[in-house]
């Protein structure tokens, strides 16, 4: 179930919202459609790359993933920060 609190001890990674249902529509369609390709957050972040822009909204910009979601979308399609 979702969450809107972090357990203490605990961390989310942030996803952006576009590469999600990208993922989705992959997933939806049993493997058929377009593979999303490596994670990027650049939508979300200022020019210097770590700075994230005003105005982003939880669940229409982006979404957070625990660690271990985390771990799998990043090592089956790359991308993102480590």
């Amino acid at each position: 179930s979702d969450k809107t609190y972090v357990d203490p001890g605990h961390s989310w990674f942030i996803i952006d919202k576009r590469w999600l249902s990208s993922w989705l529509a992959f997933v939806n369609e049993e493997g058929k459609g377009p593979i999303p390709g490596p994670i990027t957050n650049e939508r979300l972040l200022k020019e210097d790359g770590v700075t994230p822009k005003e105005g982003l909204e939880r669940g229409q910009s982006y979404r957070g993933v625990n660690k271990e979601v985390w771990s799998i979308f990043h090592s089956t399609y790359g991308g993102g920060p480590i």
